[in-house]
């Protein structure tokens, strides 16, 4: 082959690898992100969430990298300069994204950093993480998660579980009372508590005492078990918001629970294979999800998690590889177990640590 023939095959191979990027970068996968939350992505996908931030922490400040993101999405120089100098070994595209999800309770759009990305040319960032596949499994688990709480069947909802959960939401809104009128709150802190069956019992009798106050301050408890028939309508918008409004999120701790939020591969058991526990396990691994993102986003401060365990439980938990290695877990209350009385004396020194370093939602 001459040079002039190698030259035209050569400049047609470019022309089409050239066509070929052309196409990819049209991106036209992001539209299928509406509706999704970063809080959603980097829950379900803590990896993906890792290189995200360490490639727009290294990245060159010639304003493409995470201090533009950060100012599109509404933070100030001050800001942006805070999350630089005080990020810790997070980084500072975590300690901005910390500062922009205090200034949503909906959660940040993973539509609108998508498109803040292609705006900036980011498409080492769009083609590195496979952004589409995550969509498509966050939808996909979505619309499992819907199928397994409608194979739950409830007879009726018990209205003061009801009126309890709304009373939560309405003493930890954020939104400015009437003028001149002074609001008093209905609890004195609130808790979003998750519990797996084996431990069941133990959890309903925590969760009455710390409702009944008896003097201390009543303490509400969101349940997720008393609330699945809420959940039907859309599980990780509700999750989110409710994980946003309350103090502390209370995990009871027990072995079928520890295998729940290590994941379906570490438990050896598929989400279709529980019935209706399914749901309830669904939805304990995505709390725990969204409390374990946190807790890196603060630069491991645990600040709202507030593990509990019965006694009966107490050494096999404790023993647990993951309770012994994950800081979110390690200071974990230990509670005696419940006799005849429906008053337990540990579970009251529970409650007071928690009116005592109780804090603002974020």
């Amino acid at each position: 082959m001459d040079i002039s023939n190698q030259k035209a095959s050569l400049e047609e191979e470019l022309l089409d690898e050239l066509s070929q990027e052309t196409e990819r970068r049209k991106y036209d996968w992001v539209e299928s992100a509406a509706g999704i939350t970063w809080e959603m992505f980097s829950a379900a996908f803590p990896k993906h969430r890792l290189w995200f931030f360490t490639l727009l922490d290294i990245s060159l400040d010639d304003g493409t990298g995470w201090q533009q993101l950060a100012q599109n999405f509404g933070l100030n120089a001050d800001q942006i300069k805070w999350c630089s100098k005080f990020c810790g070994p997070a980084g500072p595209t975590s300690a901005a994204f910390y500062k922009l999800q205090q200034k949503t309770h909906d959660g940040l759009s993973l539509h609108h950093i998508l498109h803040h990305l292609i705006s900036l040319g980011r498409h080492d960032l769009l083609s590195r993480i496979p952004w589409q596949q995550c969509i498509d499994k966050l939808k996909e688990d979505a619309h499992k998660l819907k199928e397994e709480m409608h194979d739950v069947s409830y007879c009726e909802a018990r209205e003061h579980d009801n009126q309890d959960a709304a009373a939560v939401q309405e003493s930890t809104t954020l939104s400015a009372p009437h003028k001149n009128v002074k609001k008093t709150p209905a609890y004195a802190c609130s808790v979003l508590l998750i519990h797996a069956s084996d431990a069941q019992q133990f959890a309903v009798k925590l969760c009455a005492q710390l409702r009944a106050g008896g003097g201390r301050g009543r303490i509400g408890v969101l349940l997720l078990q008393e609330q699945e028939h809420v959940l039907l309508q859309d599980p990780h918008s509700l999750l989110y918001k409710w994980f946003t409004q309350v103090d502390y999120i209370v995990p009871v701790l027990s072995p079928e629970l520890l295998r729940q939020i290590s994941g379906w591969s570490a438990a050896g058991v598929r989400p279709s294979t529980l019935g209706g526990r399914g749901a309830t396990a669904l939805l304990n691994r995505f709390v725990y999800r969204l409390t374990l993102d946190q807790y890196v986003a603060m630069a491991a401060r645990n600040k709202r998690c507030r593990p509990v365990v019965s006694a009966f439980h107490s050494k096999q938990v404790c023993s647990n590889e993951l309770v012994r290695s994950q800081g979110l877990l390690q200071v974990v209350t230990v509670c005696d177990d419940y006799t005849d009385s429906p008053v337990n004396p540990s579970v009251e020194q529970f409650a007071h640590l928690l009116l005592k370093t109780a804090i603002v939602p974020l």
